[in-house]
């Protein structure tokens, strides 16, 4: 069996620590699930590829990750894991 899909342990205290980013924060590692650029989550949120940059190195010392990877395979892992919220719909 192979286990590269199953959230690891430190991933599931990233994912307890998800309440601590801002809302924005958390939209942006939302749409991290999905692997776009930086670029693709600008367009898409109405900001500047600077300011998804800053939200990242802020959502990965918050969660205590180590690479944008991680990042979006806890995102994944996070959005599979919860119900959909209005701002995951929005």
């Amino acid at each position: 069996m192979h286990t590269e899909d199953r959230p690891t342990p430190s991933w599931m205290a990233a994912l307890a620590k998800v309440g601590r980013l801002t809302a924005r924060e958390q939209e942006v590692f939302l749409l991290l699930a999905d692997g776009p650029t930086n670029g693709e989550i600008a367009e898409r949120l109405f900001i500047t590829e600077r300011t998804v940059r800053a939200h990242v190195v802020s959502i990965l010392a918050k969660l205590g990750l180590w690479s944008r990877l991680k990042a979006c395979l806890a995102a994944a892992a996070y959005t599979q894991t919860t119900t959909p919220t209005l701002a995951e719909a929005g």
